[in-house]
């Protein structure tokens, strides 16, 4: 498997794209990994989107940048779509490294699910496997593997571990 270059940029916020722009990139992402990665609907997608900054975002906004991020790498249509792709995973890469290892959430598993799964479209496959290791333990260090931690919850909790 080829290991391409990594791009590597600042830490500046990315762009800001219009709900329509961000749409679309949502709607490239939901395609792209429809019956692989299923962390929520397209409904609590969109709600996400307009409130990417707000503490009550539904996803949390490293997820939303990762989601954006694979959503410009998948569409792939012109260079600026590259270049976008690249500041949205730095910017949910980032977020996602904050406390990271002091608190272990679910959030956390899906934010380096989804870096994985970026960097598989990067041809990046060692920072995949990385990523995918990290996101392992902390499931397992969360006991997301434990049926018998569900009985207690919601459906809507139960079915998002």
């Amino acid at each position: 498997m080829l290991e391409s270059d990594v791009v590597r940029l600042g830490a500046e916020p990315p762009d800001s794209l219009n709900d329509g722009e961000r749409e679309a990139l949502a709607q490239v992402y939901l395609d792209a990994t429809s019956g692989i990665l299923h962390f929520c609907g397209e409904a609590e997608l969109l709600r996400s989107l307009d409130n990417v900054d707000s503490p009550h975002n539904p996803l949390g906004a490293a997820s939303v940048y990762l989601i954006l991020a694979i959503g410009a790498q998948c569409r792939g249509t012109a260079p600026k779509d590259l270049l976008q792709s690249s500041e949205f995973f730095s910017q949910g890469q980032i977020a996602s490294f904050q406390g990271m290892l002091c608190d272990p959430s679910l959030e956390m598993v899906r934010n380096f699910l989804l870096m994985a799964f970026y960097m598989l479209g990067a041809c990046h496959r060692n920072a995949a496997f990385m990523y995918l290791g990290v996101a392992s333990k902390a499931a397992c260090a969360l006991g997301l593997h434990l049926s018998d931690q569900y009985r207690d919850l919601t459906a809507e909790e139960s079915r998002a571990k």
